[in-house]
């Protein structure tokens, strides 16, 4: 594996409304891309004038190398002890790529319940850290995520800055461009796009 330093990126930043005085949040997402197959990146996050975190990320093979890649799939999480569990199992099996399908905090898509998703980015923060490097999520959308539970059925989900934190936190997809059909923007896409 080849190290290499990601050249300058500028980040999206926002602060996170709705929740209160305790819960206050400021999130970055930045889009990366041109990342070269089977290598080893190390990525400095500077913030105020400072470096927050150095942390390395280990792309995928390409086409051309026959390695098998390791995927842990799961999903309904929650905070719960089952679930730490299985985040050290996943430890153990070294995964290049976690899938999680969905229902991963259970906060029903209410801004009062930002806690959950601390729980549940801190056993993603384990697993990174006793890998040493950040390994990538493919998330899936479940109906706790989007705030559709047994009481609101299928109510109108509007993606703000307010929530649902699934839509918030993770953009899974890249901008798409509002000149060109099915042209992609190489940046984060805006709440309202996600």
């Amino acid at each position: 594996n080849i190290e290499r330093e990601v050249k300058s990126q500028n980040s999206t930043s926002f602060k996170v409304a709705g929740t209160d005085r305790i819960g206050r949040r400021r999130l970055h997402h930045f889009y990366l891309d041109n990342l070269s197959p089977d290598t080893m990146y190390k990525l400095r996050i500077v913030y105020d004038g400072g470096v927050q975190a150095t942390v390395s990320y280990r792309t995928l093979p390409g086409q051309d190398n026959p390695r098998d890649i390791i995927i842990v799939q799961g999903g309904d999480m929650g905070n719960t002890k089952a679930t730490r569990d299985v985040t050290k199992a996943a430890i153990a099996m070294n995964p290049d790529v976690l899938m999680l399908g969905g229902d991963l905090a259970y906060d029903n898509g209410m801004c009062e319940c930002y806690f959950a998703w601390d729980y549940f980015l801190k056993d993603l923060e384990m697993l990174n850290n006793e890998l040493g490097r950040l390994v990538p999520v493919i998330y899936a959308l479940g109906n706790h995520d989007a705030g559709i539970d047994e009481i609101n059925h299928r109510g109108g989900v509007k993606i703000t800055e307010q929530g649902p934190f699934y839509m918030t936190y993770f953009p899974q997809h890249s901008k798409l461009s509002k000149r060109t059909k099915n042209a992609i923007l190489p940046q984060v896409p805006n709440f309202e796009e996600r």
